[in-house]
């Protein structure tokens, strides 16, 4: 499987992210194949300890999730982390963010008065400390203590985080996303892999 068409290239601020349905298990070395133009089967990822994964001698980082049917995938220049959830029944989530998030976050947490308010706070928090996690290429439960930059009034703001900057990012509908980049001026390009593998 091939495609005629090609994403421009990565500039040094620049972030592609690209959505695709999760069930095409060829589909990241096929995107990453777009942009070292090489056929799909000639592209090696390797993984590092803890499970990142990388291109060996390859300037392009990247990084990839998956949660319902849909797989996410950031590309850069830099190190890159991307988290995408898909809706789901949280109820224990006063318990988690006692156990796992800072103190502020839970009290922010108790004053919002709506359900729904609750479930979005948390999966925006949850997908941000999950950005940061692969971005550095750690663990979930590695780095639970240091996530200082929990909440965002607005949807898009830039939030810094260790030596990250978190921003939600444009999903399908029942989804939340983030990720988590060195840089703090980035220019987001979106891309469908149904447009250049249908």
């Amino acid at each position: 499987m091939s495609s005629s068409l090609s994403p421009p290239p990565l500039e040094p601020f620049s972030v592609h992210i690209w959505f695709g349905k999760a069930g095409l298990k060829e589909l990241p070395e096929l995107i990453l194949g777009l942009y070292l133009e090489k056929p799909f089967f000639e592209i090696k990822m390797e993984r590092t300890p803890k499970g990142k994964p990388y291109l060996p001698n390859s300037s392009i980082q990247f990084n990839l999730s998956h949660s319902g049917d849909f797989m996410a995938m950031a590309l850069s220049l830099r190190e890159i982390g991307i988290d995408i959830e898909i809706e789901r029944d949280h109820r224990k989530l006063e318990a988690i963010l006692k156990r796992f998030f800072p103190i502020e976050a839970l009290q922010h947490f108790k004053t919002l008065s709506s359900p729904l308010q609750k479930k979005l706070f948390f999966r925006n928090l949850w997908t941000r400390h999950e950005a940061i996690v692969k971005a550095k290429g750690t663990t979930v439960f590695d780095s639970m203590e240091t996530l200082n930059s929990y909440y965002s009034p607005t949807e898009n703001t830039i939030l810094r985080s260790e030596n990250y900057y978190l921003k939600s990012i444009q999903v399908p509908e029942g989804y939340v996303g983030a990720i988590a980049s060195p840089l703090q001026e980035i220019q987001i390009t979106y891309f469908s892999s149904e447009m250049y593998f249908p």
